[in-house]
């Protein structure tokens, strides 16, 4: 598929870490099915009518001498590798904790993270493969793993589910002059991966089942920015053909390869790399010292956008990708995107709002000289508390409007898009924390168990399963993305018909738990926004 040409503000918050449970629940693993990839041939578990295969290397191990080099292809190994276990997920510190304010001191993952798993239904060949469904994990590209259990999606959709590893923080978005002189790829590394492990799909999905003709890119939060980027690579052409992005900002103020250089060079000084052979020094360092180093040198939130995020090194990232969305610079393949309507309030779970003075003064300390048009636009009499006016109005910023004005950019383009909007409140909250209200609204990530059909993870935050009255909503959604992966398309007999996106009637669907609601219009609080939006990418206001 060609690269279209015709006539993403900062990404304010992480993504929410979200992995699924890893245990087997009632199924009973029966054998183990076998697959051969390139590098040689993979035993994993039967578990329903699902084969389940974890832990397959897609590159070699960034470790030693290949910190922070882009990947490579893996090497083979000898005999039947056991894919049976989960592998390490990559280092990060933190988790979930950075967003819910609770202890982020502490480290995880392993440097040799570049693994992924493959759920594919039973009878899937190679004589006659299924859509494939890669998932990119979120976590503001600094914390979250490749562990959400695809079971039950893979057999209600009978699609073959690839969910992948990526560097993360300081591992997987770095650079430093030194290494740029190694090699001027050695920057966005962490995006890199993603692309090996899309390329490792074409040479080795149909071993699984999976037709390698018909990819989907998911993605939630970081991984919604991210298959939005792969949308807009000219090196990514053919390795997908669908894409849906889940509540991903949409469009990001990214810095340069310059600006990363610079943070580099603050990382290594705070680390005594200050000498010739820079590189080897800081390859030299420990996990731990490269994270707090890292960290105490991050700017903001340390999200998407700064230094040590994402940047426009004019290689691998070659432009912003909403500009190139604006400038008709994307690959022409079917777009399904939406958000929630209460994304910010997993981020401001802890932030009190007790009255109009106090959303007030959280609005101007927010947005500056936009803080009157934004009080205008969100006046905290027309809400239920303050508290809900200052959702609204961050929801907005930092997510609704900016997907919306991508989806405009490539309905002018000539694209196809397809919107959503989840406004479901789960049964179980996403964090069992005695602050996390069980009302909370459809906050960023409350979709996940809805698209994967089962719970959150365990673990420290772990919560409940996904209740009862949850259900019909998730099967219809299932249905809806697994439809859109096989044809491009979400629509079917089976469920309400979902109109396509275009820029004059700006059509999306809504998603609650008792009905299905396609809407015409989209809120017009949005325009404030755009001027911020378009500055943020190199031009002005029209």
């Amino acid at each position: 598929m060609d690269i279209r040409r015709r006539p993403y503000v900062r990404a304010l918050l992480a993504g929410v870490t979200v992995g699924a449970t890893s245990g087997i629940g009632s199924s009973t693993p029966k054998f183990s099915p076998k697959a051969m990839t390139e590098s040689g041939p993979v035993s994993g578990v039967q578990v329903g009518p699902t084969n389940v295969y974890k832990g397959i290397p897609y590159a070699k191990q960034p470790i030693d001498d290949r910190r922070w080099r882009p990947p490579e292809i893996p090497a083979e190994w000898d005999g039947i590798l056991e894919a049976t276990e989960y592998g390490p997920e990559c280092v990060q510190s933190g988790g979930l904790s950075q967003i819910t304010g609770g202890d982020s001191s502490g480290i995880s993952g392993s440097e040799a993270c570049l693994n992924l798993n493959v759920w594919t239904p039973v009878d899937a060949t190679s004589d006659d493969p299924r859509p494939v469904m890669v998932w990119i994990h979120g976590g503001g590209y600094t914390t979250g793993n490749n562990r959400y259990d695809s079971r039950t999606l893979s057999a209600f959709g009978d699609v073959v589910v690839v969910a992948i590893n990526y560097r993360l923080g300081p591992f997987g978005f770095f650079t430093h002059p030194d290494l740029l002189a190694e090699n001027s790829r050695n920057v966005n590394q962490g995006y890199q991966d993603i692309r090996a492990a899309l390329r490792w799909v074409q040479r080795n999905v149909r071993a699984f089942g999976g037709d390698p003709d018909n990819v989907t890119v998911f993605g939630e939060s970081a991984g919604g920015n991210a298959v939005l980027t792969l949308m807009t690579d000219p090196e990514t052409e053919g390795l997908f053909h669908r894409v849906i992005c889940q509540s991903g900002p949409a469009i990001s103020d990214l810095s340069t390869r310059e600006e990363a250089a610079e943070a580099g060079v603050a990382i290594a000084t705070e680390l005594g790399c200050t000498g010739r052979d820079a590189a080897g020094c800081l390859r030299e360092k420990s996990p731990e010292a490269i994270l707090n180093a890292g960290s105490s040198n991050s700017s903001g939130n340390g999200v998407l956008d700064g230094p040590l995020g994402v940047v426009v090194d004019g290689e691998v990232i070659v432009e912003n990708p909403a500009r190139r969305f604006f400038d008709g610079e994307f690959h022409d393949v079917p777009l399904l995107t939406g958000g929630n309507d209460d994304e910010t309030q997993l981020f401001l779970l802890q932030d009190a709002v007790p009255t109009d003075d106090a959303y007030e003064t959280a609005i101007r300390e927010r947005y500056g000289e936009l803080a009157d048009a934004v009080l205008e636009a969100y006046p905290a009499e027309a809400y239920e508390t303050p508290k809900k006016a200052l959702i609204d109005a961050t929801t907005d910023s930092a997510f609704l409007c900016r997907d919306r004005l991508v989806a405009q950019w490539i309905d002018e383009n000539g694209g196809t898009v397809y919107r959503y909007l989840f406004d479901d409140t789960p049964t179980h909250p996403l964090v069992a924390l005695p602050w996390f209200a069980d009302d909370v609204g459809a906050y960023h990530a409350a979709e996940l168990p809805y698209v994967f059909g089962r719970a959150v993870p365990e673990g420290e935050y772990a919560a409940g399963q996904i209740g009862s009255s949850d259900r019909l909503l998730s099967r219809r959604i299932r249905d809806y993305w697994t439809t859109f992966a096989e044809t491009g398309n979400p629509n079917s007999d089976r469920r309400p018909a979902w109109p396509e996106f275009t820029a004059s009637e700006q059509r999306q669907i809504r998603l609650t738990e008792t009905e299905v609601i396609p809407q015409c219009g989209t809120k017009d609080e949005c325009v404030i926004w755009y001027p911020g939006y378009r500055r943020h990418i190199g031009f002005s206001e029209d």
